[in-house]
């Protein structure tokens, strides 16, 4: 999928079941509100459209921001480096054309430059289009799942974001059945385009 494309669709719709904790009981309004605490909004700026040298070799010609959401893994309730997110929220297929003709020759999957937790609503500059030094946090992408199921990434982050902690996950998936409530949290692409600024810059929606 086009990273253009990418940013308008649910980038990541986290979908979390809180359906047995300690005590046994199902999720509800107060376990949902703790739960926002640990899901973070990612960044990952990446290759959009390459070009083919008449050596073949690939020169980049433009760059975009894909966004995405991902949550703390750790011990639940403290403060983690670790965050799970998708793969498609990283990578890329850029279309690739070519530098003699000009022409569409396909498209090649590419990895982020760069990838980065934004921890407030001051975390992205729209004048700059780009995370905003201090208010973003950059990450290493230490793993990512090689086909389209499972999609999953794993980041470790340079510092423990703010106000962010690990996850609870769900210890015994057996007891969850059907029809059993359960929430979505997160960052879905669509959410930046309902917000726009007073002087008509599209940017992304807040971090609450």
């Amino acid at each position: 999928i086009n990273m253009k494309k990418r940013l308008f669709s649910l980038a990541l719709a986290l979908i979390m079941a809180f359906g047995v904790f300690s005590a046994g009981a199902l999720a509800d309004a107060d376990d949902v509100n703790e739960a926002r605490s640990g899901v973070v909004r990612i960044a990952a700026y990446v290759p959009d459209k390459l070009v083919m040298q008449a050596d073949g070799s690939l020169a980049v010609a433009e760059m975009a921001w894909g966004f995405g959401t991902g949550f703390g893994v750790g011990k639940a309730g403290e403060p983690t480096v670790y965050f799970a997110t998708n793969t498609h929220v990283l990578l890329n297929d850029a279309e690739v054309y070519s530098g003699v003709t000009g022409e569409l020759l396909g498209y090649q999957t590419v990895e982020p430059t760069n990838v980065y937790i934004l921890y407030s609503d001051h975390s992205w500059d729209a004048f700059a289009f780009e995370a905003a030094p201090g208010q973003s946090i950059p990450c290493e992408v230490l793993y990512f799942s090689e086909s389209s199921y499972p999609d999953y990434a794993i980041l470790e982050a340079d510092s423990a974001p703010p106000d962010r902690v690990a996850m609870p996950l769900l210890d015994d998936e057996s007891l969850i059945k059907e029809a059993d409530p359960v929430y979505a949290l997160g960052y879905p692409g669509s959410s930046d385009y309902t917000e726009i600024s007073e002087y008509g810059i599209e940017r992304p929606s807040g971090i609450d």
